[in-house]
């Protein structure tokens, strides 16, 4: 491979990174989140709601997605989203914790894009 082509977003296209860890020195994230989030006016027309770390390959969340298209970004509706991840989290024993960090993430990614 010798070059990889991305298309440019337009230019009421947002995203953001948010990445939890247990400590600021090491790189292994408990959970990462990316939003990317297309306005048309004021309201969402496309959004991309991605996680690492909480699944065996990359998890994109569909109905956080959904859940946030065709609305204004405000706390509630960022809310919304974390409801969203959460409705299909299917945790084991020692990992439920991670659930609640992924809606939190979920709303900080998604405010930032406002």
């Amino acid at each position: 491979m010798t070059e990889i082509q991305i298309k440019e977003p337009v230019a009421s296209t947002k995203s953001s990174f948010v990445k939890f860890a247990s400590r600021k020195t090491i790189d292994f994230p408990i959970v990462n989140c990316a939003a990317m989030v297309t306005k048309s006016g004021s309201k969402v027309s496309h959004a991309r709601i991605c996680f690492n770390a909480v699944y065996v390959t990359l998890y994109c969340a569909a109905k956080a997605e959904e859940s946030i298209k065709g609305k204004t970004i405000n706390e509630t509706t960022t809310k919304a989203a974390g409801v969203a991840v959460a409705s299909d989290a299917n945790p084991l024993r020692h990992n439920r914790y991670m659930v609640q960090i992924a809606r939190t993430l979920v709303e900080r990614s998604v405010l930032a894009c406002r």
